[in-house]
């Protein structure tokens, strides 16, 4: 007995009791109809990375939402774009069931023949991704309808099959988002550490206080047109650091996998390779800036490289 499931779209998530139609039209819900807290309204703009991303999102009132509950959305459905970027999708989560799906969108409800988190990263494919996009219709601006994704082409594994894969793709796709929300985080702090330090100049004093809230003392500085702190002074750039000193280049042809010391190039790869050639090696006694003269990727580098 094979494994496998073959067809199109439609008649699979058909034959699992699930389904796929429209969102409402604009004439069911009007920009009036909107609101300031309600109900959140899925749009293509809401989508990104096969999630809900709830930035400026919009809502409507549950009376409305009543109204038109047939596009109320459940937990393991698939929001795509009708218009537009074609491919862009949304996969509904525990938290986000109850939402509506709105103008401009697709509802596609899997039905039980799919594990909906394996359909989404079928859907995701480079190849699927190809085949929406040339078969959307319309001359100026793509548009996507039941019918092209009733016929889309689905050729895997059974739902048994398709968990025990999802089950790991969403493992790696989780400390993905994880990754994305730390990096997120440690930028915000340090556009906050830069605000404190440099603009309202609240660096800790000797006391371990803010510098300027503290009484610290400030003196105007003519050519930048503000007060500063005392002992600061203004300059530019090539005035007030030292160039790394040169060394043996390392020929690309030689870069290894493994080896003694790492290789700092201007690739957005912050290690692109190693050497065991010491003569190549440059050993900073202070943190070094790496900064790409093509690329402008920017490393900072504490270590012998």
């Amino acid at each position: 007995m094979s494994n496998k499931m073959t067809g199109e779209l439609g008649e699979l998530v058909k034959s699992g009791d699930g389904k796929i139609h429209t969102g409402p039209f604009g004439s069911q819900l009007h920009a009036s109809d909107y609101v300031e807290d309600g109900i959140p309204c899925i749009m293509p703009a809401n989508m990104k990375n096969s999630r809900v991303d709830l930035t400026s999102i919009s809502y409507i009132s549950e009376l409305d939402a009543k109204r038109l509950s047939k596009y109320l959305v459940k937990e393991n459905d698939i929001i795509y774009s009708r218009r537009g970027d074609v491919t862009q999708k949304a996969l509904i989560r525990q938290n986000e069931a109850g939402y509506f799906c709105g103008t401009g969108c697709l509802l596609l409800r899997p039905g039980s023949n799919f594990d909906a988190r394996f359909l989404t990263y079928y859907l995701s494919t480079s190849e699927i991704q190809k085949w929406i996009v040339s078969q959307a219709v319309g001359a100026t601006m793509p548009n996507l309808n039941t019918g092209i994704l009733s016929r889309l082409p689905f050729n895997g594994p059974e739902k048994l099959e398709q968990s025990k894969i999802a089950d790991v793709l969403s493992v790696i796709e989780n400390k993905i988002e994880l990754n994305n929300q730390i990096n997120t985080e440690l930028e915000a702090m340090a556009k906050t550490l830069y605000d404190y330090w440099f603009v309202q100049f609240d660096f800790p004093d000797a006391d371990g206080k803010p510098y300027k809230s503290s009484g610290g003392k400030m003196v105007y500085n003519k050519v930048l047109k503000r007060e500063i702190p005392e002992g600061w002074n203004n300059g530019i750039v090539q005035d007030i650091i030292d160039k790394v000193p040169s060394s043996n280049r390392v020929p690309t042809k030689e870069f290894k996998d493994t080896g003694e010391y790492p290789i700092i190039d201007q690739s957005q790869d912050f290690i692109c390779g190693y050497t065991d050639d010491e003569s190549t090696v440059i050993k900073p006694e202070t943190a070094h800036v790496i900064f790409g003269d093509h690329t402008r990727v920017v490393k900072l580098v504490n270590f012998d490289y």
